[in-house]
């Protein structure tokens, strides 16, 4: 196993899978329109599915967040969930691309800076 270099190499990736949506079509036209009740339900709760913890990556400068969902015009937002996330902002910043978000961050050996982000479009 070769040595981590962090010049080259991010560190740890974060996945999220999310929640699966509505089939198109199911051959139980009853069963199907459970499913679409029960997702409209969720989402008039504010459950959208479009927020994750992530933890930023200790003894590194970025975390990089996959998530199929994520594109160029995606808005990401992050809500400090930890003293050390909130003191961490004002040096965070992110830039999405197709499948993925990097958060570049500060250097910090902190292990708790956990924001909640939120997905948008």
């Amino acid at each position: 196993m070769r040595p981590h270099d962090r010049a080259t190499d991010p560190g740890p990736v974060v996945y999220f899978s999310g929640r699966g949506g509505v089939q198109e079509e199911l051959p139980d036209d009853r069963q199907h329109r459970r499913e679409i009740a029960r997702t409209v339900n969720t989402l008039l709760r504010g459950q959208d599915n479009s927020s994750m913890q992530v933890t930023l990556v200790a003894g590194a400068t970025q975390t990089v967040v996959t998530d199929a969902r994520i594109s160029l015009q995606t808005c990401v937002t992050l809500m400090p969930t930890t003293a050390n996330a909130a003191a961490a902002i004002p040096t965070t910043y992110v830039v999405c691309e197709k499948g993925k978000a990097t958060i570049y961050h500060d250097n910090d050996t902190t292990t708790d800076r956990i924001f909640t982000m939120g997905i948008q479009g």
